[in-house]
């Protein structure tokens, strides 16, 4: 299953496990945009990460660009860690954020990401070559990719 733009919106994550099943029993390819906008927004992104804990070989998440500090400041998540947490665990986020690879290649041939590609890619090779962490503020935008192969 290919999943986008959860938004923070915890009843749809679980309409979609709900209705397409759970894993291990389904396997998953989220594209990005786990926060922002909605209400449960930690409950979205700590569903994830455990799945993807529980069963790396079939729960994959990318990284969208509301995984970008500049922007989930903006749009809410920062707010939300910080009222009912602490700004600590913003920062922890962020770097998890900052390590997710941005885009996949599904069975060797369908290529899975949140946004489109920079023209300064050419090659699958290129994607490959980007050393996480990656805050997308240190890099210019062109030189934006990295990866995941998902068999």
């Amino acid at each position: 299953q290919v999943c986008g733009d959860i938004h923070g919106q915890f009843p749809d994550l679980l309409r979609i496990f709900n209705r397409c099943g759970y894993p291990p029993d389904c396997s998953y390819l989220f594209l990005g945009d786990y926060v922002d906008r909605g209400r449960q927004q930690l409950e979205v992104i700590t569903i994830l990460i455990s799945y993807k804990i529980l069963y790396p070989e079939c729960f994959f998440i990318l990284r969208g660009n509301h995984e970008c500090k500049i922007i989930n400041k903006v749009y809410g998540f920062y707010d939300e860690c910080k009222r009912r947490y602490s700004v600590k665990l913003y920062n922890v986020f962020q770097d998890f954020f900052d390590a997710l690879p941005l885009c996949s290649l599904v069975a060797g041939r369908i290529l899975g990401m949140h946004g489109g590609l920079s023209p300064e890619l050419t090659s699958w090779a290129q994607m490959d070559d980007i050393v996480r962490p990656l805050d997308p503020e240190d890099v210019p935008l062109a030189m934006v990719k990295s990866s995941e192969v998902i068999q």
